[in-house]
């Protein structure tokens, strides 16, 4: 009898244990998921302040005096509050993004045929035009036969290619460059994009893929911290992948295919 009651005791002590581990675990994803919103409110406010306080400034200007501004201001006014509106639906999207990327139920990707020589160049074209607005040279490379009809989700995609293009214009200084090169190899598409920012300490390159991650110390601060998690997501979804490697000093080196 007090054999049969030492098993008991025992195992009921194993199921408290483990119990009280599962308890501990729980409350440490949640401390994690609440530090997560608060940093992702923090971001949302920081990416706010700026474009609305450019925005401001040039009506401030017009309240104060009494007479219309000569061209060359209303020129000026007129590329902050565009620059102003593009960060602010960037910030959209990547909420938007986000939206997504949380959600449990999503549907799966829905493929359909695109002409992938058109889809690049379109993508990079307007990638070049973004790095343009910030003084950053854009040369893509895409080798791939122009009749190509290839199997993918587009919107999908889309996002991966543009977040990859944004992150490397957002991190390399301006008069550089950013090199992107598309090529069909074994029928998978493979992107490499390439710029000349201040790299990744190679302590960081697992992590840079993390919902919210950003490299401390590295004078880019900015944004929602999803853009290349939401490039690894969408990767997986589509059965693709996507690798990182860098220098200090030599700029980073994204390949998705």
């Amino acid at each position: 009898a007090n054999r049969k009651l030492q098993d008991t005791v025992r195992e009921r002590t194993r199921q408290i244990e483990e119990e009280r581990n599962q308890v501990l675990a729980y409350s440490k994803e949640l401390e994690m998921l609440n530090k997560q919103k608060d940093q992702l409110f923090i971001n949302v406010i920081h990416e706010l302040k700026t474009p609305l306080a450019v925005l401001n400034g040039p009506f401030n200007y017009l309240e104060r005096v009494n007479y219309l501004p000569d061209r060359d201001k209303v020129k000026s006014f007129s590329l902050l509050a565009s620059q102003s509106l593009q960060d602010i639906q960037s910030l959209m999207e990547g909420l938007n993004q986000l939206v997504n990327l949380s959600k449990k139920d999503r549907p799966k990707p829905e493929l359909t045929p695109v002409w992938l020589y058109l889809f690049l160049v379109q993508r990079f074209n307007m990638g070049k035009a973004l790095a343009h607005f910030h003084g950053v040279n854009l040369e893509y490379r895409v080798d791939v036969p122009k009749g190509t009809s290839y199997l993918t989700a587009p919107s999908y995609l889309s996002v991966i290619l543009n977040n990859l293009i944004n992150n490397a214009v957002k991190y390399t200084p301006r008069s550089r460059k950013v090199v992107v090169d598309a090529a069909l190899q074994n029928q998978v598409c493979k992107v490499v994009v390439r710029d000349e920012g201040p790299g990744i300490p190679d302590s960081f390159l697992e992590k840079v893929f993390d919902r919210f991650f950003q490299v401390p110390g590295d004078g880019k601060s900015g944004g929602l911290g999803v853009g290349l998690a939401i490039v690894k997501d969408y990767l997986q979804q589509l059965g693709g992948s996507v690798t990182v490697s860098s220098q200090p000093g030599k700029g980073a080196v994204f390949t998705v295919q």
